[in-house]
């Protein structure tokens, strides 16, 4: 979500910005249980 709100203050100055390599690293609960990404 914060890349997002990065891009929504910015996109007025260029709209040509690209937002790259988003990714999860962690996550607990859910259906699916838990994950950690590997390095």
């Amino acid at each position: 979500i914060s890349a997002l709100t990065l891009y929504d203050m910015c996109k007025s100055v260029t709209k040509s910005m690209e937002i790259e390599s988003v990714y999860l690293v962690e996550k607990t609960g859910g259906k699916s249980g838990n994950y950690r990404k590997k390095d």
